[in-house]
């Protein structure tokens, strides 16, 4: 049985009715669901992306509508699998300020950062690499133990940051190329899922500062091998991104560079804000140590300006 993927893109909210395992077009494993009013139809998907699922629980689903029916129902070709109960996407356009954003909930920061991604591949990325952090606590993990948003939260708290600092960079003084905007945004969101992996699992590379990076790549490895099966340069991409934003400290190219950026002006930001709210006055400098070393923060008294 050999259908082939259209190029159409459907988007749906549909209910499980039975989980089965046979012959598909696509893979050997499929899904039935039931799209309410409108009939049931088959789900085609690997067996690493099927997990544990429930009747009567329902799912966002995007993927390819498959060329060929069979068994007289349609086939979808899975790309991004969502349970609601993980990811309740909300409706919420791009067109806030930077401030507006960081006034709704952190999963909704997160949606409304990465709204701007065009590419349907890379979306659909984003979201199953999204999925397989959260599994991981994502949500409630702190970006760090003793430096920069080390707090319950933290790591999404400074992913939503650097997403949209990156988002602010790459469109200055022109705006990058869109595949660009696409695999950075959706990077730059994910630069830090490594932190999930503990320190003992993680690959041990030198420079140390690098190890969270190739655990990320790790932490991802099945949502890349599935943007690899649809485009490989997507995909290579997407790998140099997540980990060469700090490896390659030669790269002259904007791209990396507002990866880089926003990063860094995410955690000197959070720094700067604790150093004054708790550090040691030196003068015109107030000090902050943690983690990474003793840092410098030039704030001068301005007892004159009013």
């Amino acid at each position: 049985m050999g259908g082939l993927a259209s190029q159409e893109v459907v988007r749906i909210n549909a209910e499980i009715v039975r989980v089965i395992q046979r012959p598909s077009p696509v893979s050997g494993l499929c899904l039935l669901l039931m799209l309410s009013g409108r009939g049931r139809f088959f789900l085609t998907t690997s067996a690493d992306e099927l997990g544990d699922f429930h009747v009567g629980s329902r799912y966002n689903i995007e993927g390819h509508l498959l060329a060929d029916r069979f068994d007289d129902k349609p086939w979808i070709e899975s790309l991004s699998l969502l349970p609601l109960d993980l990811w309740p996407r909300s409706l919420i356009s791009f067109d806030q300020t930077l401030e507006d954003i960081f006034e709704f909930p952190m999963i909704e920061q997160l949606e409304l950062v990465a709204a701007p991604i065009k590419c349907d591949l890379v979306r659909f990325f984003f979201y199953n690499a999204l999925n397989q952090a959260m599994s991981e606590g994502f949500f409630s993990a702190p970006a760090s133990k003793d430096n920069h948003h080390a707090f319950e939260g933290g790591l999404a708290a400074h992913s939503v940051e650097t997403g949209a600092l990156f988002y602010s960079f790459a469109r200055y003084p022109t705006s990058l190329p869109q595949w660009q905007m696409d695999v950075g945004l959706a990077a730059s969101l994910l630069h830090d899922v490594g932190k999930l992996v503990p320190k003992a699992d993680q690959p041990k590379i030198e420079p140390a500062y690098l190890r969270h990076e190739a655990a990320g790549l790790d932490l991802l490895a099945k949502p890349l091998r599935k943007l690899e099966s649809y485009s490989t340069d997507l995909a290579n991409a997407m790998r140099y991104c997540l980990y060469g934003h700090r490896l390659d400290q030669s790269e002259s190219g904007r791209l990396i560079h507002c990866l880089r950026k926003a990063d860094q002006y995410s955690a000197a930001s959070c720094n700067e804000a604790v150093a004054l709210a708790v550090g040691n006055r030196d003068g015109s400098h107030v000090q902050l140590a943690s983690c990474g070393g003793l840092r410098s923060y030039y704030a001068p008294e301005m007892a004159t300006i009013q």
